[in-house]
């Protein structure tokens, strides 16, 4: 499977907030799109869809920013990427009958890489 750049992007930067150095207080767009190289406008349209997703939460104002939602140890890299690519789905992909092994090996494939994605935790990553 292929994700997009915004998807990698996404993953960083919450890797990035999940290390205990980065869980006090907020952290600006600016400061992470100059950290990531990235305009703070590209950024921010990320950050939206996991702050939509309860993964992260924004805080307005002077002192405000970007923070972990919940426990940086209860997200997993599947809640990252379903947050800003949805789930893919190869059930449509191939299917030339009920007994397609084309479409039941891609089905196998897709289903282990969500299980060990689940199992796999941000705060795993501990160089960003």
């Amino acid at each position: 499977m292929k994700f997009t750049q915004a998807t990698n992007m996404g993953l960083h930067v919450m890797a990035y907030l999940a290390q205990p150095e980065q869980q006090e207080g907020n952290t600006g767009i600016a400061q992470l799109a100059q950290r990531f190289k990235v305009s703070a406008t590209y950024l921010s349209k990320i950050l939206t869809r996991l702050a939509k997703a309860n993964l992260m939460t924004s805080v307005p104002g002077a002192k405000g920013g970007y923070h972990i939602a919940s426990h940086p140890e209860d997200i997993s890299f599947a809640d990252v990427i379903r947050a800003l690519e949805g789930e893919t789905n190869y059930r449509d992909m191939l299917d030339a009958g009920p007994e397609c092994e084309i479409m039941a090996t891609m089905q196998s494939a897709e289903q282990q890489m969500w299980q060990y994605l689940a199992q796999q935790r941000i705060t795993a990553v501990k160089q960003i």
